[in-house]
């Protein structure tokens, strides 16, 4: 690598000449002498060869080459300050990246609500949220792939602290024929319609709930088993947040069951041992603990 003709400072000297619209009020905001300000910006320009400012009157105002590398200028500063800022997070014990399994069922607002708790503690920590399912959620976390998960179950080696429930409601459009009875609904009546089930991320292939339909169309998001649900192709138990506005504008119905079992997922955060974490998992797993709470205390509830 060539040797660098200038440096921050040179750059941060005239930058400030410009923001603070002038040498002296430059010199104040840098607390340096007016000097100081001026004999850095005169040899940037001289080991440059090219003029950054010309003097207008007792005005200095930037020429079109200043201009252009300034801009380039403000993008280098804001890099070095990032490095720094992350540096300075290393140095606290907050990690430069962290990684986070979901478990799909997990309603998207609440983890958007604690992410963004998490950026205001650590902003330059990036995190990655991998979207799974099922086993799929513990076997990133077991395999070391993640820091944490948010899962309905804690494999053993892991601690786990209970956020909230999650319930899981069997419904329909509004016009499917499963809602024609006149009498609840057996298992029976359930077999002669199609399922939307949930598919299995991680390597157990594992099922959940009542799976009694021969016709059945496998996804592998929430979503997509709800797009299919709105347009009437068929039933499905789906997590109460994910459907709470469609139950309530009334385009899906829950369907009427006898003998309904209650299907509820006990949502649990979970992290390796509390020694071998950072101040950045420390720091999300509280962003998530109290946006849980927040989350309780706004209640999805089914319309009456």
């Amino acid at each position: 690598m060539d040797r660098l003709l200038t440096t921050l400072e040179h750059w941060r000297c005239a930058k400030s000449v410009v923001d603070e619209g002038g040498f002296a009020q430059a010199a104040k905001a840098l607390n340096k002498s007016q000097s100081s300000i001026s004999h850095a910006v005169k040899e940037l320009s001289e080991r440059l060869q090219v003029s950054i400012f010309r003097i207008e009157g007792r005005r200095a105002v930037l020429t079109d080459d200043g201009r252009a590398l300034l801009r380039r200028a403000d993008r280098l500063l804001s890099d070095a300050q990032a490095l720094e800022n992350t540096a300075k997070a290393i140095a606290n014990g907050f990690e430069v990246q962290l990684t986070v399994a979901v478990d799909v069922i997990v309603p998207n607002d609440f983890v958007i609500d604690a992410l963004n708790r998490f950026a205001q503690v650590a902003p330059n920590t990036r995190v990655g949220v991998f979207e799974t399912a099922l086993s799929g959620t513990l076997e990133a976390l077991v395999e070391g792939k993640v820091e944490m998960a948010l899962s309905g179950s804690v494999p053993a080696g892991f601690q786990g602290t209970a956020l909230f429930d999650i319930e899981f409601i069997p419904v329909a459009h509004k016009d499917h024929p499963l809602h024609h009875y006149d009498r609840p609904l057996d298992e029976e009546d359930l077999r002669q319609h199609r399922q939307m089930v949930l598919r299995d991320s991680g390597s157990q292939d594992f099922d959940s709930g009542w799976l009694g339909s021969e016709q059945r169309w496998t996804f592998s998001s929430p979503l997509g088993s709800l797009d299919a649900i709105r347009s009437g192709s068929g039933f499905a138990w789906l997590p109460l947040p994910k459907i709470i506005s469609d139950l309530h504008s009334g385009l899906l119905k829950p369907l009427n069951l006898r003998n309904r079992p209650q299907r509820t997922a006990h949502l649990q955060l979970v992290t390796a041992a509390t020694t071998a974490s950072g101040a950045g998992v420390r720091a999300l797993a509280t962003a998530f603990k109290t946006a849980a709470a927040d989350f309780c205390g706004s209640g999805d509830t089914l319309p009456q």
